[in-house]
């Protein structure tokens, strides 16, 4: 019965449907619904207002303990209905780069909701994206234009570029998203059309396609943006015309045309970013830096890992054996998290232990102030891993005594080793 649930019921789909090898080679350590309600509890406090993310969310537990306790606590707060599901939609937020488990989480986020869906006045859109929370587009400086724009990297040449006006509203993004979208697969339609009719693209194809790709990308679009009623000024304009000439040209190379639907996840972190967040809670990717298969993301990630301190130098095989979850830590408190906000990740224990992630533990960029709230070991059915909770504040001048509260079994607290 979907109306009486209090837990992510498909995270055992989601674990069924992916195997064990693909699920460890993206680092994938599922967390128990005991253990992210009692985080949840501890990060959110009497302040159940604070904004979310968590920028793995993976089946989204975290994310569903988190709009349980909301929606629990302000309706005892008075809230009406409508007012708890608008505040929710705003506040909580979650990344993750598997297809699959966006889409499960963002299922297990309405199913969290429950009763309040009905109790909408708009079309909502759940804030669950794919996405690299490890990537932020880019600031660009462009001569030619006055205005703040941000890169993003399609295929070989191809960029995309935006306006930070037009990115910190995420209702206009959407909405010239959509229209990008529905130009290019009109665009594709015509394309598809003309080259079964002119399989050689001799003159007449190469003209209908121009025509259509000027006609389109300008006068159509321009239309679209004044029948929607969304106000650009002419730079503005200009930048998302060339967008939509990028797209068609992806189109003609046969590059695909998805990219609208890249394009409105792979821009959500730098919303984020802009917008800071109160309390960061999930559990990262324990993956090692040898197990990333993808030579440039493996570069991407030793030039972060410098960024943050994180990559020693002095020994080969220390370098080879870094672990994402610190880089995860360092890369989202930095970026995302607000000043005196919180950061809770569950990570593997090793982490205070390895020589590697002696810098790591310093907390001094981005600086922090640690406290350990867990060390599990033998907690089943969580991971064959031993594993620990981190807390901490960012820009906190409080110093917080290292405790340790161990699990021996699933959901038990043995008290003595506090």
């Amino acid at each position: 019965d979907l109306t009486h649930i209090d837990e992510d019921v498909l995270k055992s789909l989601y674990q069924h449907i992916v195997s064990p090898e693909v699920r460890q080679n993206l680092g994938e350590f599922y967390t128990p619904d005991w253990l992210a309600e009692d985080l949840v509890k501890h990060g959110l406090g009497s302040n159940p207002e604070k904004t979310v993310l968590d920028p793995s969310c993976g089946s989204g537990p975290f994310l569903f303990k988190t709009i349980q306790y909301k929606k629990n606590f302000l309706i005892k707060q008075g809230w009406s209905k409508p007012k708890i599901l608008e505040h929710i939609l705003q506040t909580v937020s979650g990344l993750d780069i598997h297809p699959l488990a966006v889409l499960i989480s963002k299922t297990n986020y309405l199913l969290a909701l429950e009763d309040l869906v009905s109790s909408k006045e708009n079309p909502i859109i759940i804030p669950v994206y794919l996405s690299d929370s490890l990537k932020i587009p880019s600031k660009t400086v462009n001569l030619d234009y006055s205005i703040e724009t941000y890169a993003y990297h399609a295929v070989s040449d191809s960029f995309f570029y935006f306006p930070l006006s037009i990115i910190s509203n995420p209702q206009y993004f959407d909405k010239l998203i959509e229209l990008m979208n529905s130009i290019s697969k009109q665009f594709s339609i015509i394309f598809e059309k003309n080259k079964t009719t002119y399989p050689k693209r001799d003159g007449p194809f190469q003209k209908n396609i121009d025509s259509a790709f000027n006609l389109l990308s300008e006068t159509h679009f321009l239309k679209s943006v004044n029948s929607e009623k969304i106000n650009l000024t002419d730079e503005e304009s200009e930048i998302l015309i060339k967008n939509i000439k990028t797209l068609f040209e992806l189109i003609i190379n046969e590059q695909d045309s998805i990219w609208p639907y890249v394009i409105r996840n792979m821009y959500r972190p730098l919303l984020l970013s802009n917008n800071k967040i109160d309390l960061i809670i999930g559990n990262p990717p324990w993956l090692g830096f040898n197990k990333i298969v993808n030579p440039n993301y493996q570069d991407f990630v030793k030039q972060k890992s410098k960024e943050y301190g994180l990559d020693i130098k002095k020994k080969r095989s220390q370098t080879s054996s870094l672990n994402l979850a610190p880089l995860f830590f360092c890369h989202c408190s930095d970026n995302y998290l607000a000043d005196s906000g919180s950061i809770i990740f569950v990570l593997p224990e090793s982490i205070l232990s390895a020589s590697q992630n002696v810098n790591f533990l310093k907390f001094e960029k981005p600086q922090a102030d640690l406290k350990l709230i867990y060390e599990l070991t033998d907690v089943k059915p969580l991971f064959r891993i031993p594993s620990c909770v981190l807390f901490a504040k960012k820009n906190s001048p409080t110093k917080y005594p290292v405790r340790i509260r161990k699990f021996s079994t699933e959901g038990s607290l043995d008290s003595s080793n506090e």
